[in-house]
């Protein structure tokens, strides 16, 4: 995925769960490399499919923030925020939420608010948002 390589990495994840439909990080990954694939809609279901599957699997907190990125990258700001707040009340130390957060709410309009989310990404992995 990361080497641009989307096409490959979508067809190995689509193997991995018709070999077991029951592999709700199967689709969580699935969904996230067509969001970097640049479908972010065709991603979202699956994203959600993996969250419904299996929501009390400790990864799964990274997964909401993944289908956050999608929801964003859809420019469906609204369900992004919905989602961002359910991440950062189930676990605040991943510092992608809360620059997602930050992007969300600057796209609202909300900008103290973004202003705080940036400074608690900052407070949970100090130098995050320069290192991107």
């Amino acid at each position: 995925m990361w080497s641009g390589m989307h096409d490959a990495a979508i067809e190995e994840v689509q193997r991995a769960i018709d070999c077991n439909p029951s592999n709700a990080l199967a689709y969580v990954v699935l969904g996230n490399v067509l969001d970097v694939a640049g479908r972010p809609e065709e991603g979202i279901p699956f994203l959600e499919t993996g969250l419904r599957l299996n929501p009390l699997e400790p990864r799964m907190r990274y997964a909401m923030t993944w289908l956050d990125g999608a929801y964003l990258n859809a420019r469906r700001y609204a369900d992004a925020l919905a989602w961002l707040q359910r991440a950062v009340s189930r676990r605040s130390d991943y510092a992608l939420t809360f620059l997602f957060l930050a992007v969300c709410l600057t796209k609202l309009g909300k900008c103290s608010a973004a202003e705080r989310a940036l400074a608690e990404c900052e407070k949970v992995e100090p130098g995050f948002t320069a290192a991107l």
